[in-house]
């Protein structure tokens, strides 16, 4: 842990005390929002993870388990530090079972703005 300064305004002098803080606050993982659309040869899953760029993407077919991971990257300010937030980021996960009718070789994946579309 590390020890941070908070400085309170009273209506005197600033006064300052101690806070302890957690080196590194634990991140929330969330399952996504998702829609699964059905074709007659084709399966398509269009998946919402707001903040995930492609850096911070993984997808993993494995058994015919299909795993989503997303790392929402946090936002930095040249010049900046943060002083204060009133929300923790969340990283996001999920994971399908696929039908063995479907061709591993077909799958076919892009992130635009944080929605992923898979193609199966």
């Amino acid at each position: 842990m590390t020890t941070a300064t908070v400085v309170e305004k009273k209506t005197g002098p600033i006064v300052k005390k101690e806070a302890n803080r957690p080196e590194k606050a634990t991140r929330r993982v969330v399952v996504p929002d998702y829609l699964i659309y059905r074709g007659e040869e084709a399966l398509a899953i269009r998946v919402e993870m707001p903040g995930v760029a492609t850096a911070g993407l993984e997808i993993q077919l494995k058994d015919r388990l299909l795993s989503i991971k997303g790392e929402v990257q946090p936002l930095t300010f040249k010049g900046f530090e943060k002083a204060y937030s009133e929300f923790s980021s969340v990283d996001y996960a999920a994971s399908f079972r696929l039908s063995d009718h479907l061709d591993d070789e077909a799958i076919n994946a892009t992130l635009t703005n944080g929605v992923l579309n898979i193609h199966l």
